[in-house]
């Protein structure tokens, strides 16, 4: 049992894979659902946490910050 909601652990898991389409593997499910999941907390908190580019995801440092946190 994790206690991180939902959208923090589609955050950890786009962190750590550097792709949201590895992060959706990872976390067995759509990238559309983990691209949902990061815009709700991105939403929540009223900020960017990643900038994205064909290259991968990048962590901005507000994400940098929730990273720390998380």
């Amino acid at each position: 049992m994790s206690l991180l909601s939902p959208p923090l652990l589609a955050f950890m898991a786009v962190c750590h894979c550097k792709t949201v389409h590895a992060a959706a593997d990872q976390l067995f499910l759509t990238q559309t659902a983990v691209t949902q999941r990061i815009r709700t907390l991105e939403r929540s908190l009223d900020t960017t946490l990643f900038v994205r580019s064909r290259a991968g995801m990048l962590l901005t440092p507000e994400g940098e910050a929730l990273l720390r946190y998380c």
